[in-house]
């Protein structure tokens, strides 16, 4: 499948890591993508766990609404340069309450994307998040992993 990137309109990207020890790489990706995709509307998605609460980092930091989870809003977290992502939101996962995640993919799927990249570290799976934007209808759904996953991924 060949995929033009320049004509992508909306696109979900997806952090799975510690923004705190990984801002550099993200901050590096996300200028990839707004390179490639200048046109695009950014979204970026930070995944957050419950025992995760320390997100004051000493980086720079911006107001972000956790659109999906109520129970945190306005949380600061350390984020990426304004110029590369048009809009940050954060959801809480525990992958332990399928409602939750069915209340994030009803909500991505509002969101009409067309294409989601989910960037890990080399200790993370990237099938998780594939799943929920395969599951939100994102048809495009590119990724990294060490291990098969069938079609989950499909760029």
């Amino acid at each position: 499948m060949q995929i033009n990137w320049q004509q992508m309109r909306r696109l979900l990207v997806i952090f799975v890591g510690d923004l705190e020890t990984e801002l550099t790489f993200l901050e590096g990706e996300l200028q990839k993508v707004r390179e490639t995709s200048t046109d695009a509307e950014i979204t970026l998605l930070l995944p957050r766990s419950q025992e995760t609460e320390k997100d004051k980092g000493t980086r720079k930091t911006r107001e972000t609404r956790e659109l999906f989870s109520p129970s945190f809003p306005d949380s600061r977290l350390p984020t990426p340069d304004s110029r590369l992502v048009d809009r940050i939101i954060t959801h809480t996962t525990t992958w332990q309450d399928p409602a939750k995640e069915k209340e994030l993919v009803e909500n991505l799927s509002q969101f009409d994307f067309e294409a989601a990249i989910i960037l890990t570290n080399n200790n993370e799976s990237p099938y998780p998040f594939a799943y929920l934007a395969y599951l939100a209808e994102i048809p495009i759904r590119m990724g990294r992993a060490r291990e098969f996953g069938g079609s989950v991924i499909s760029g």
